[in-house]
């Protein structure tokens, strides 16, 4: 089906005149345009890939930077989000997260303009806190844990282990409900055939760079499935409430009240 085309303008061809653009030098300038814009937009970190068709979209080697903009946001998020009753100076999260004094302003500003962060003005300073009430704020403190926190450490720890050791394995209880603190132990969950021993010798690491006590359990999934169909009144209170996941999806656990 033909579209028809707008009429040009009263005075459109006498205003173009002889420096009307060829088809080839719009060309030309879309590629600038778009080539500009990719550079602005991720910076130096994104990598092109191609195939046979041709070249795919750039893929962020970051993806937090990616997806916040910067490195330096996420990290200070992180870093408020794990102490939510401490107010925290500028400096200080300066040297906490490790970043420029500019790159932590421009940070501090943009997560206050979201709600996310609460300042305070205390004598002649500020003071930041994470806005803990913020209708976003269980679905950011997720985000990062998976980024960058205690989520991303346990995956990596967990990597050496496969099937059948570990088919499954994610987090429960206060970390997976973004009402952890650094103080919470981390509860983990496996469906493997891993022993409790090995299990809790692999995620030793994990506890030392994450500076905090972790629960781990291993059940195999033959078990786990008849405790399931048994009703057991634990599990069944882990199945129901939030799950962030580790290996594999939640898709892949056994269903509850269905022995396999």
């Amino acid at each position: 089906m033909e579209v028809a085309q707008a009429p040009a303008s009263p005075g459109s061809d006498r205003r173009s005149g002889s420096s009307a653009s060829s088809p080839s030098q719009r060309d030309r300038r879309t590629a600038r345009r778009s080539r500009h814009f990719i550079r602005v937009g991720f910076s130096d970190s994104l990598v092109g890939k191609s195939d046979s068709c041709g070249t795919l979209p750039a893929v962020p080697t970051s993806v937090a930077q990616a997806l916040f903009g910067s490195e330096t946001l996420p990290r200070l998020l992180a870093a408020l989000a794990a102490e939510p009753d401490r107010r925290f100076t500028a400096g200080e999260l300066e040297a906490q997260i490790g970043a420029s004094h500019d790159s932590t302003f421009r940070a501090l500003q943009r997560a206050v303009v979201t709600g996310l962060v609460d300042r305070e003005q205390v004598g002649r300073q500020f003071v930041y806190r994470i806005q803990v009430d913020s209708p976003i704020f269980p679905e950011i403190k997720t985000l990062l844990s998976k980024l960058a926190g205690p989520a991303e450490a346990l995956r990596r720890a967990l990597a050496g282990l496969g099937p059948p050791e570990v088919e499954v394995a994610f987090v429960f209880g206060s970390a997976a409900r973004a009402q952890d603190t650094l103080a919470s132990d981390l509860d983990v969950f496996v469906v493997g055939d891993v022993s409790r021993f090995a299990l809790s010798r692999q995620l030793a690491e994990a506890e030392r760079e994450l500076g905090r006590e972790v629960n781990a359990m291993a059940y195999p999934r033959q078990e786990l499935a008849a405790r399931l169909a048994a009703g057991d009144g634990f599990l069944l209170e882990v199945w129901a409430k939030p799950k962030l996941m580790l290996v594999g999806r939640e898709e892949d656990l056994p269903a509850a009240g269905t022995a396999e």
